[in-house]
């Protein structure tokens, strides 16, 4: 399996051996074999895997020595060509009917980030995603909701309904008090602007937990 693809399949557990190897062959092309294994050790001793590599910011990685900005921008392309690979599907099909696709593309984004983002995708009238955007970062533990914002871009956009995802980097997927009752006042106000929230998705590691696929209120009903 390729490096685009095993990161599009996003692998909850990678092999250590793999993620070297990965690395190497990454690294090579700017700076030849026996230099990359050194750097790629290096990324493994502070990293320990791939995704918390791919998702650490240019400043960590240009900090460990070897480690220049033409190599963090190449982890940066690729990165984005990942996203990109994992994005196409939910621009052309219903993402409501394959939601292995979107829990995909969410833990791409998110199973490794270490502060809590909330994020929307807004789908059409067909439930194809047209816009996603990252509305806030906050700490470790939380990240306030605005329910103002999620609605006034699903305006601007012509957004039928909308799927709300966030990630705890705490790695447990259950849903807090907050969630819940945050998640209960925006499907209230978008119920008064015609704006279906279809979803909630929790991504915590390579987990997932889906407001709809476990019935929690409203989404036993609404759909």
């Amino acid at each position: 399996m390729s490096f685009c693809e095993r990161l599009q399949a996003n692998l909850p557990v990678f092999r250590t051996e793999d993620d070297f190897t990965l690395l190497r062959r990454i690294i090579r092309a700017r700076c030849g074999d026996a230099q990359s294994t050194v750097l790629a050790r290096k990324l493994m001793a502070r990293f320990s895997d791939i995704g918390k590599i791919f998702s650490a910011e240019p400043a960590e990685l240009t900090a460990i020595a070897g480690i220049g900005d033409e190599i963090a921008e190449e982890f940066a392309v690729l990165r984005d060509l990942v996203f990109t690979l994992a994005r196409r599907p939910l621009e052309n099909q219903n993402v409501l009917d394959n939601s292995d696709a979107v829990f995909s593309y969410c833990r791409i984004l998110l199973a490794n980030e270490r502060r809590e983002q909330f994020h929307v995708l807004y789908l059409n009238k067909d439930f194809r995603l047209i816009l996603h955007k990252c509305l806030q970062i906050g700490t470790v533990d939380h990240v306030t909701v605005y329910p103002r914002e999620v609605m006034r871009h699903a305006l601007s956009c012509h957004a039928c309904s909308v799927i709300l995802v966030h990630n705890h980097p705490s790695g447990n997927a259950q849903p807090s008090e907050y969630d819940i009752n945050i998640t209960a006042e925006l499907v209230k106000i978008g119920r008064y602007l015609g704006i279906t929230v279809s979803d909630h998705i929790i991504v915590a590691g390579g987990q997932n937990f889906s407001f709809r696929e476990k019935g929690i209120k409203p989404f036993g009903t609404q759909n």
